[in-house]
């Protein structure tokens, strides 16, 4: 599965992304969103990497950082052993992710029209405004 990007597909479609930007250079977007979304379908760090396409490494300092980001943790982990390890999204880490989601619905939507004719001002580009995932982007009909 391709990585989660605003869009990766070859039409060159213009995109918007939102990413919140905390205290201290601590941010939380897309990237982050999409490890959150993964962890919670597959139940796993390593096979939530591999479904994005992210190195495993990379995976467990997001998810590192994201624990540290907040007052709780927004990913519970169990380490491996006879019954295997594991790892979940807290209640925290649910809440997290949705009102991003929200936030993200919101702010992308405010803006469509302008990153429409945005992009229509430059060369061979489509307007998208909506973040790929895993989706056909937003174009104008």
């Amino acid at each position: 599965m391709p990585r989660h990007r605003a869009n990766s597909s070859s039409r060159n479609a213009a995109a918007m992304q939102v990413q919140i930007s905390f205290r201290h250079a601590l941010a939380f977007g897309p990237g982050k969103a999409a490890l959150l979304e993964a962890i919670a379908a597959t139940g796993s760090i390593t096979a939530a990497a591999r479904r994005i396409d992210m190195p495993y490494r990379r995976a467990w300092n997001l998810v590192e950082e994201l624990n540290m980001m907040f007052p709780s943790p927004l990913i519970d982990c169990k380490v491996g052993g006879d019954g295997g390890g594991g790892a979940m999204l807290t209640d925290l880490g649910r809440d997290i992710l949705g009102r991003f989601r929200e936030l993200e619905s919101k702010a992308l939507q405010s803006v469509e029209a302008e990153v429409e004719a945005f992009a229509s001002l430059m060369a061979g580009v489509e307007p998208a405004t909506k973040p790929d995932r895993g989706e056909e982007a937003a174009t104008p009909p």
